[in-house]
């Protein structure tokens, strides 16, 4: 039976297209996403007007609170965490402390795309694309099999590809 994880997504605002890319495949192949952070009203606090971006009022917004204990909570519940990078290098914010929390709660972590050089993403297993990463994350999934002969490009990212390419 294919891994049936609970997953947590980590990005940024401005790749949440890719975000949504990423758990759709997941979510085609049984995974569950633990907290889908960008489809909700109130994701974006910092798009308020300027002054309640002020420090001192900021943390004060009634947003901020709920955001983080629903972010919180979604990586205590996921048994693997993903951190969705761009084509190019970049940088993140929340999305750094969130797999920050992750790796402290010794979490499986990985990641897609291109991330910054820093020695702190060492423990996270890199991906470049969904392809790779699925791969991944069976490879993860079914340790006792011999899924070296298998390469990313062989792999098949249908709803069904653990079924075929483990023959099982």
């Amino acid at each position: 039976m294919p891994y049936l994880g609970k997953v947590y997504l980590a990005s940024s605002f401005a790749l949440i297209p890719r975000v949504i890319e990423v758990s759709n495949a997941l979510e085609e192949h049984g995974h569950k996403i633990t907290v889908k952070w960008w489809s909700y009203d109130n994701i974006n606090i910092h798009g308020e007007k300027d002054d309640n971006l002020h420090p001192e009022n900021f943390y004060q917004h009634p947003a901020c609170l709920n955001i983080f204990n629903r972010d919180f909570d979604g990586i205590k519940k996921c048994d693997l965490f993903i951190l969705i990078a761009g084509n190019t290098p970049q940088k993140f914010n929340g999305a750094n402390i969130e797999l920050g929390i992750a790796l402290a709660m010794d979490k499986t972590c990985m990641s897609i795309g291109m991330l910054e050089n820093c020695a702190l993403y060492y423990p996270v297993r890199k991906y470049k694309d969904i392809r790779e990463l699925l791969h991944g994350i069976c490879q993860l999934t079914f340790p006792d099999e011999d899924l070296d002969d298998y390469s990313p490009d062989d792999f098949d990212p249908s709803p069904d590809c653990l079924e075929d390419e483990i023959n099982y």
